[in-house]
């Protein structure tokens, strides 16, 4: 993605990530529950939420997994995402989808 929009897009959910979760929740909980359906009872190794946002899915998924990843581009979403869950062990990492910082 180019850095002009990279930039756009993180002042962008920077702005947001004060109230992005009333202005959201209802319509991402919706999508949260689907997942949960999809994923059943399974429980993981790892999980990678790439575009966490504030980390909703990952609070519901966290307690099943050995490793919890939230990967976001906002550094303010990621903050709203570490403040609510603390207790989680949630691994919260600031990098843009399309240059993850994996191998």
């Amino acid at each position: 993605m180019p850095a002009k929009d990279t930039e756009a897009i993180t002042k962008w959910y920077d702005a947001l990530s004060k109230n992005y979760d009333e202005l959201y929740g209802e319509e991402q909980n919706k999508k949260h529950t689907q997942v949960l359906q999809v994923i059943g009872k399974r429980e993981f190794d790892t999980i990678v939420d790439v575009g966490c946002g504030t980390g909703k899915l990952l609070e519901l998924i966290a307690p099943r997994t050995k490793l919890a990843l939230g990967i976001d581009l906002s550094i303010q979403m990621l903050t709203k995402g570490k403040q609510g869950s603390t207790s989680l062990g949630i691994q919260w990492i600031r990098a843009d989808a399309s240059h993850l910082p994996f191998q």
